[in-house]
């Protein structure tokens, strides 16, 4: 919902590949840890990204 109300730009901007390549690249070494740490990067900064 978040995303709908932040606009089309913002939106499709946050759903792009190359945005989500480190989190893929993270799960891909099976290091659970890193993961986590980097979607949660992810989500800070896609949220500062919306209501920037």
């Amino acid at each position: 919902m978040s995303i709908m109300f932040a606009g089309l730009e913002k939106g499709v901007s946050n759903m792009s590949v190359d945005r989500h390549k480190d989190i893929v690249a993270a799960i891909d070494t099976g290091d659970a840890s890193l993961a986590r740490k980097t979607i949660l990067e992810h989500m800070d900064a896609a949220a500062a990204n919306l209501v920037a």
